[in-house]
């Protein structure tokens, strides 16, 4: 019983997301969403996941809230700094390697996506801890600082 109240929510999020893509309410929508989610999940558990979805993607719901509103604010942020130091011609381009303190490969990848997500930078490589980071800036002292201050890691590491 409690799988099957596991996997309703999975459907209902998957057919939220249909909703949104096809930008109709209709029954005929919400039955092909509702359809389309049941056969994600079980092509996803039959040929994609080796164990249970609880295992593999757990996040606590207060995470999640306080990791989107932060990641939204620091979008925000590096815009602004991002067109500031256009506008002023520091547009120079580092690498930075950094190590992150995250254990779980599931947490180092929504790490990674963020650091992408957020102006200036882009993730490059994803080695075991390490990544390699594509910052525009104006030295690489300052990049490294910029990427590493970011409270990404801290508040996936509550995960």
């Amino acid at each position: 019983m409690r799988r099957f109240l596991y996997y309703r929510r999975i459907i209902l999020i998957l057919l939220v997301f249909w909703v949104i893509l096809v930008e109709e309410i209709s029954f005929k929508q919400i039955l092909a969403g509702m359809i389309v989610g049941v056969l994600t999940i079980i092509f996803t558990n039959n040929y994609l996941l080796l164990g249970d979805y609880e295992h593999f993607y757990s996040l606590k719901l207060w995470t999640v809230v306080k990791f989107i509103t932060y990641l939204m604010l620091e979008i925000y942020r590096a815009g602004i700094i991002s067109i500031y130091r256009i506008i002023k011609n520091e547009t120079n381009v580092y690498i930075i390697d950094m190590e992150t303190k995250l254990e779980r490969d599931f947490t180092i990848g929504i790490l990674a996506n963020s650091i992408t997500l957020t102006p200036g930078t882009v993730t490059l490589d994803k080695n075991g801890k390490k990544l390699k980071v594509l910052c525009l800036g104006n030295s690489r002292n300052q990049n490294l600082h910029d990427v590493t201050k970011l409270k990404f890691e801290d508040i996936l590491s509550e995960a």
